[in-house]
């Protein structure tokens, strides 16, 4: 008997069977991205996908013979035009910019993709007042202001920077060269990341309300004048100016943020994350944001 099985053994392990399976054609797929607001002209970064463990040259991935148009209904707003540096980037060679409140679409033609479009507009300008500073430690300074939030679901995210004077010797204007802050989080209104702002109980902790980038929702005061305070580290000195920049976000802005985010979070066991687009025919984002500004002397503090 034990013959017979060393036998059956010896036998299973000679008798290998190899399978080969030709693994299905990949198929490519249009990326686009394409962040837009008034304060700047049109452009987008056209791409296409690349699987999975291949290895490929930026001059691969990203395209440069694409049709990239830019519409108000059935109205030709713009046609944009490869830059011609190699990293996909198309611009308005007419330096065109978009206007707040206007729903337009982004088409997308390129050899061997089926057409892409995506639709979006610029939200309104954030409405800001009662603001002002007040410095609570020797390199920390406590920033207020108020937010007027219009009805409806509303999105935010607002940054703060130290600006050094630096004049132009182009212009001769004095200008400034911007370093992002360090902001604590002092309240509940605000999050350090898109994920929490859109789910404040997630299933993670957040482990710091220490961070660079303020994301919040209007869940809290939608349609409501809502005071907010932050606190920024830094350490002034004279002729700085501290530069609170606060962003009105699209929907699909703040999602397409926050799914990267979720992917970039959620544990590597669990479902990969559905990466959002807003696109037809393409992945990626046509999204617009709107931009208000708080700037603050910081002369003679210190």
């Amino acid at each position: 008997m034990r013959w017979f099985c060393l036998a059956a053994v010896i036998l299973l392990a000679g008798c290998e069977t190899v399978i080969e399976i030709d693994p299905p054609e990949y198929d490519r797929e249009l990326t686009v991205i394409s962040y837009f607001n008034s304060d700047s002209t049109w452009s987008a970064r056209i791409a296409q996908t690349v699987p999975v463990g291949m290895v490929h040259a930026d001059a691969d991935r990203f395209l440069e013979d694409a049709k990239v148009t830019v519409w108000d209904g059935d109205r030709l707003i713009d046609q944009l035009t490869y830059d011609g540096y190699g990293t996909g980037w198309y611009a308005s060679p007419n330096r065109l910019r978009p206007k707040i409140g206007v729903d337009y679409t982004l088409r997308v033609e390129a050899s061997g993709f089926q057409s892409a479009r995506a639709t979006s507009a610029i939200p309104a300008i954030p409405e800001l007042s009662h603001s002002g500073y007040e410095q609570i430690e020797a390199d920390q300074f406590k920033v207020f202001y108020r937010l007027t939030d219009p009805p409806g679901d509303n999105y935010y995210s607002f940054n703060a920077y130290l600006g050094y004077p630096l004049t132009s010797n182009a212009t001769g204007r004095l200008e400034y060269i911007l370093d992002l802050l360090y902001m604590v989080r002092t309240d509940n209104f605000w999050h350090c990341s898109y994920v929490y702002a859109a789910d404040p109980l997630p299933d993670f902790e957040e482990d710091d309300d220490l961070c660079l980038h303020g994301i919040m929702t209007d869940r809290l005061f939608d349609g409501q004048s809502q005071d907010m305070e932050l606190s920024v580290l830094l350490e002034p000195d004279e002729q700085w100016v501290l530069i609170v920049m606060i962003h009105s976000l699209s929907p699909s802005f703040f999602e397409y943020k926050r799914t990267i985010q979720l992917d970039e979070l959620s544990n590597p066991f669990s479902e990969p994350v559905q990466i959002y687009s807003n696109f037809e025919g393409a992945r990626g984002v046509f999204a617009g944001f709107s931009t208000n500004y708080l700037v603050f002397n910081l002369t003679g503090v210190g």
